[in-house]
């Protein structure tokens, strides 16, 4: 199986900085083939047999030491990040502007809530996913999401494109 291992917050911010080599060198110690990472902001591409679960308690454990604290770990194989890209439902807008918060775990509508959406953005969640549309782009947006969405992890459209670009390369 093909897989992206998406770091939530893990270089961002100028806390935890590490290395994306020191990181690709983490993920070959635990056995994950063809290790390589797409942007400081922590995307590793790799490939494996075991499971969802198993690889994110690996992956959690040989990230703490360089990271200096536990960094939250969303996963998806490279077939889902294509359908991620199907479902959007903001086809026709500009792919920086289309955020997807990808998500450990499946949420229900009637879990997930209200989204605040005081800058004009526009939600839509997704089964592990909440696509939105920031049409004055995210660093403007004052968008509130519910406590069930913060354990996710937020990418654009254009980079979710460029990871599965990158699988094909």
């Amino acid at each position: 199986m093909r897989y992206v291992a998406f770091l939530r917050g893990g270089n961002s911010g100028g806390t935890g900085l590490f290395s994306m080599a020191d990181l690709q060198a983490a993920c070959s110690e635990i056995c994950l083939s063809n290790v390589r990472t797409h942007s400081q902001s922590g995307n590793i591409l790799f490939e494996s047999f075991r499971p969802e679960k198993e690889l994110i308690e690996e992956l959690e454990r040989v990230i703490l030491p360089l990271a200096g604290k536990k960094i939250p770990i969303v996963i998806r194989t490279d077939r889902e990040l294509e359908k991620i890209l199907v479902r959007n439902p903001f086809p026709g807008e500009d792919g920086a502007k289309i955020g997807v918060m990808l998500l450990p775990k499946e949420i229900l509508q009637d879990q997930f809530g209200k989204i605040d959406c005081p800058t004009g953005e526009r939600a839509e969640l997704a089964g592990r996913e909440i696509y939105v549309f920031y049409p004055n782009g995210l660093e403007r947006s004052k968008l509130i999401f519910p406590k069930l969405s913060q354990a996710g992890t937020m990418r654009n459209i254009k980079t979710i494109r460029k990871i599965i670009e990158l699988f094909t390369q």
